[in-house]
């Protein structure tokens, strides 16, 4: 069942509405939406581009660890080198540092002491052993830059200037635990930081509605919601408000409610 069944067009105007100032509070962030009708002033293009900036974060950590592993891979020996020269000298003291002093000393002079011939053999043998690397961490590091390309694009812009209220919504939305109002102010910018008095009297000005309190004096970004029905609906028995979580709240756009620790937030 799609909102437009449930709300009239005045009451589903004024969710997109409520939905779009939420996207634009949060910015830079992801509109899971195919709505591009009533989004695109937030930048929403076409109805795969949430979808698309998904498969672009998950493009980006896949990049991510492969450049890692690309680094790592080839470091594994010169660490098992350098943890056995450690060992030894912590077992035979500073002359294990000399003996590989020399070791290498003796490798130059070898390699000086070889013919040219052989000497350019040995300098392309290692071109050719680090060349796939190169490529490899080449095409990983593209793909990376490729992805948050295509992440940028698909995301809701952040603002020219962000408002306090903004700033508090964004940092409340990005922690992954409740924040009291101290918490919240050393994590604001000082440009846009309240005093702490009238931090608190915000949050508990908008608890149970924009925020939810749900340890003394800690707040989470968001709260239960729910959509009234229709009386055609409480016809067959169901109660005048229904939530609606986990169901879509309009046509192509995502709403659900999250229970985390007993916390429930809205995801659009």
């Amino acid at each position: 069942m799609t909102a437009g069944q449930i709300l009239s067009q005045d009451a589903l105007d004024a969710l997109l509405a409520e939905a779009a100032d939420l996207a634009a509070l949060l910015s830079p962030c992801l509109l899971l939406t195919g709505n591009y009708k009533h989004f695109g002033g937030l930048s929403v293009r076409t109805r795969n581009q949430g979808v698309d900036g998904v498969m672009a974060v998950a493009a980006i950590k896949v990049g991510e660890m492969r450049v890692q592993a690309i680094i790592t891979v080839p470091a594994i020996p010169v660490r098992a080198a350098a943890a056995g020269v450690k060992w030894a000298a912590g077992r035979i003291g500073p002359a294990a540092w000399v003996i590989t002093g020399a070791l290498i000393g003796g490798g130059i002079w070898w390699y000086c002491k070889q013919p040219p011939q052989r000497r350019d053999s040995i300098r392309e043998a290692a071109v050719q052993a680090v060349t796939p690397l190169m490529e490899n961490y080449t095409a990983a590091a593209g793909g990376v830059y490729q992805a948050h390309l295509q992440l940028r694009a698909c995301m809701v812009p952040r603002p020219g200037r962000r408002t306090p209220a903004s700033a508090i919504l964004r940092e409340l939305a990005l922690s992954p635990e409740s924040l009291s109002a101290a918490q919240l102010a050393e994590l604001l910018d000082p440009a846009t930081r309240p005093p702490v008095a009238s931090l608190r009297a915000f949050l508990r000005a908008h608890d149970s509605t924009v925020f939810r309190q749900v340890r003394r004096g800690g707040f989470v970004l968001g709260s239960h919601y729910e959509l009234p029905l229709g009386k055609g609906h409480q016809a067959q028995g169901d109660s005048p408000q229904k939530s609606v979580a986990g169901h879509h709240a309009q046509p192509g756009c995502r709403a659900e409610t999250r229970d985390d620790r007993g916390r429930h937030r809205l995801v659009l």
